[in-house]
């Protein structure tokens, strides 16, 4: 678990690095994460797109929603969306498709991690599956304001289990 989070906090550091310079990844995907012989994580294929704040989402410049977004301007919202598909990822074994899922698609998975994750990794506490099904939500909104967010609240849920599990 430690060194899952690890991974999972150096990504989000980069992610994060990238949205507060003003840029979107734009095509976050596990197969976009290059990790280094001596431990670094780089991010490749960006989209690069620039955004600008408005009142409702950081939105790509120039109106062009990222790749794979529904077009309401996500933005930043996209990246942080597959972000928590790569968290999913790591905590289950299982890669969910690159943003372009049906929202119903999306919503079935979402609606049975908790069982699922406890069946395929019992090492997990559930309250995984509760950031993972936060951070997987269809409305922007509801998703975490940054990577760093989402593996700050893993960090604590997996903190809980590591010590009862200490205790017991």
């Amino acid at each position: 678990l430690d060194e899952a989070l690890a991974v999972l906090e150096k990504m989000a550091d980069a992610l994060d690095y990238v949205h507060e310079n003003g840029y979107l990844h734009g095509n976050l995907s596990s197969s976009n994460i290059l990790l280094t012989n001596d431990g670094r994580i780089l991010l490749s294929d960006f989209r690069g797109q620039h955004v600008k704040e408005n009142n409702y989402a950081r939105v790509p410049v120039g109106g062009m929603p990222p790749a794979g977004s529904d077009g309401d301007g996500e933005g930043i919202y996209t990246d942080i969306l597959n972000f928590g598909k790569i968290a999913y990822l790591i905590f289950t074994g299982r890669e969910l498709s690159p943003i372009n899922n049906h929202p119903n698609e999306l919503s079935h998975y979402i609606a049975e991690l908790p069982e699922f994750l406890t069946k395929t990794n019992p090492f997990v506490d559930p309250s995984v599956a509760t950031v993972l099904q936060r951070a997987l939500q269809n409305t922007p909104h509801y998703r975490f304001e940054s990577a760093g967010e989402l593996v700050q609240v893993l960090r604590g849920a997996t903190t809980v289990h590591t010590t009862a599990l200490a205790l017991y």
